[in-house]
């Protein structure tokens, strides 16, 4: 009696353990499909100062790479679009990378995402937010020298997206002449150049423009420095966190703003932006 006993408690027992197996979540093992949305960021789009080649800032094609389980890399290249499906990847972690490259082939922005990949857990995203590479600039101003004197000082900065300035930039000055060139390798990304001409210790002319850098290409170009185009010239400061570029024209009063001060600006469609004053004086039209 007691082995009868004994055999169907065993027999009970097998049972269990094989319903317990099939009701294992198969999701954390075997293969899956993943389907990954790309996004570009929108401050990516465009600035005064491009590098060289045709749409350059467009993004036409996306290289995507992946590290899994069991050390797994695998790489794509040449994808066109935005949404992709990618099937037979490992249950499991992995890290995903995307970059942007324009039709030259220059890497624009890249996005990274990690995720655990499973039957259940298949979509992801990566936002192309991050600058890739280094690429150089080569700046040309010119201005009628008759209008300037051989003492004029030549005045530039080249401010990064942090508002610090860049250091390593070569000059050749020639005032007599009334042109100057910048040239010089820099980390890929997004920058402000101010640019004037002064003279008996006045401002009689300037620029401030955005310049764009991108991966192994040159952003190139030549601007006129009209002389006292640019007198009360002021550098704003966006503070509440907005990213360039903006779209639309700058509405201001028509008081006068000098450095330190706060103000409001309204863009066209309606926007507005918290800003200051940096430097110099801004007045409005």
């Amino acid at each position: 009696m007691i082995k009868r006993r004994l055999v169907k408690g065993v027999a009970i027992l097998m049972l269990l353990l094989l319903a317990m197996v099939g009701c294992q979540d198969n999701s954390l093992e075997g293969e899956a499909t993943l389907h990954l949305s790309l996004e570009r960021a929108s401050r990516f789009n465009t600035r005064n100062i491009v590098p060289e080649g045709t749409d350059p800032l467009t993004i036409v094609s996306y290289k995507i790479e992946g590290s899994g389980p069991n050390e797994v890399y695998i790489v794509k290249e040449g994808i066109e679009d935005e949404e992709v499906t990618i099937k037979s990847l490992n249950v499991g972690y992995w890290t995903f990378t995307a970059t942007g490259y324009n039709a030259q082939g220059r890497a624009i922005a890249s996005g990274e995402t990690t995720l655990y990949l499973s039957a259940t857990s298949t979509s992801a995203s990566i936002t192309l937010n991050q600058e890739v590479g280094t690429g150089s600039i080569d700046l040309t101003y010119q201005w009628d020298a008759q209008q300037t004197n051989g003492e004029s000082i030549l005045n530039f900065k080249l401010l990064d997206i942090d508002n610090k300035e860049v250091t390593g930039i070569t000059p050749a000055i020639n005032i007599e002449d009334g042109e100057v060139n910048f040239s010089g390798t820099v980390a890929s990304g997004f920058y402000t150049v101010i640019v004037n001409i002064e003279s008996y210790g006045e401002i009689v002319g300037g620029l401030v423009e955005s310049l764009r850098v991108i991966d192994q290409t040159v952003s190139k170009t030549t601007r006129i420095l009209e002389i006292g185009k640019l007198i009360d010239a002021g550098l704003i400061t966006i503070i509440d966190g907005s990213i360039p570029p903006f779209d639309g024209e700058i509405a201001l009063s028509s008081t006068s703003y000098a450095a330190g001060e706060e103000l409001t600006l309204t863009l066209t469609a309606g926007q507005e932006l918290s800003a200051y004053i940096s430097s110099g004086t801004v007045r409005g039209s």
